[in-house]
């Protein structure tokens, strides 16, 4: 069996990636939506306790215990991990193309699958901050 031509194995990745991008733009648009209440930088912010100040800027004392409040703050590790993830997305496509591609004209899996993938799961090594902190918070005492 002849393999297809070339333009109509382009055509059908380039409908692939449009797909994804006209899923995630949706996604997007939906999240960024008035009504939704759904904020990026909320999502990449995490609880912290903080003190609360008065107007002089002294801790407020409440039964000789200072007064705390939780409020949301930058994480550097959810951006760094956010990051992260938009980078192992973007080699996890190009490897998707590479062998939907390969596929097309050869009609078997490339060789290199294997090895693509223990470096895609290598990558995820960036997200192992975020993890460990969420796995260590379940161990955490109540506060």
């Amino acid at each position: 069996m002849a393999p297809p031509a070339d333009w109509f194995i382009y055509t059908v990745i380039l409908i692939v990636f449009l797909a994804l991008i006209i899923a995630l733009g949706t996604i997007a648009r939906r999240l960024g939506a008035a009504q939704t209440n759904w904020s990026l930088a909320n999502a990449l912010s995490e609880e912290t306790e903080v003190t609360v100040l008065d107007e002089h800027g002294a801790p407020v004392i409440i039964n000789n215990v200072p007064l705390k409040k939780v409020q949301l703050t930058a994480s550097s590790s959810r951006v760094i991990a956010f990051m992260g993830m938009i980078g192992i997305l973007a080699l996890f496509l190009g490897f998707g193309a590479f062998a939907l591609w390969w596929f097309a004209k050869t009609g078997t899996v490339p060789a290199g699958a294997g090895e693509a993938t223990t470096y895609l799961l290598g990558g995820m090594t960036l997200f192992a901050p975020y993890i460990v902190n969420r796995f260590s918070s379940v161990f955490a005492t109540p506060r």
